[in-house]
């Protein structure tokens, strides 16, 4: 089991089919949640982020309130709208400059999906490349991992020159 996958947070591991549901029942309960995502309760919001994460691919239209949780006051909100928008992408291509400029959050696990989220989208991360190789020696072990990892999915070559 990999354990560098946000995704695994949001459904236990005996999930493997997704679960079907029609659009517009995805449609009305994605518009709930981002109600509840902007509710003054922290538990509130961090419920409706982990259910956001939860519908993966299917919450596209959460998505700019996904990235907008990334600058909530609670670190544990910010925590899970980072790792819901790492399980959209590759299609959260939208969320490349929010999601690079978490890779100054304080919190390390923040920094560590943001890095974890910009790698599975490849080469159209490119432009989070300089922050990147600014966040290369954080000083949790985790970031670095996470770090090194998205260098390698965002430009294979560029991170084998670099460091070969």
């Amino acid at each position: 089991m990999r354990t560098d996958d946000p995704c695994l947070i949001f459904a236990p591991p005996s999930l493997t089919q997704p679960v079907v549901v029609s659009q517009e029942k995805d449609a009305r309960m994605v518009e709930e949640l981002l109600k509840r995502l902007r509710s003054t309760d922290q538990s509130v919001r961090l419920f409706a982020a982990v259910s956001l994460g939860s519908l993966g691919r299917r919450v596209q239209a959460g998505l700019p309130a996904l990235v907008g949780a990334l600058q909530d006051r609670d670190t544990q909100v910010r925590q899970v709208a980072v790792m819901a928008i790492a399980c959209i992408s590759p299609e959260a291509k939208m969320a490349i400059p929010a999601l690079t400029e978490a890779l100054k959050d304080e919190d390390a696990l923040v920094r560590s999906q943001a890095a974890t989220a910009l790698g599975k989208m490849g080469a159209d991360a490119r432009a989070a490349i300089p922050a990147l190789w600014a966040r290369h020696q954080d000083t949790n072990r985790e970031v670095n991992k996470a770090v090194a990892r998205a260098l390698g999915k965002i430009d294979p070559t560029g991170l084998k020159k670099a460091v070969g």
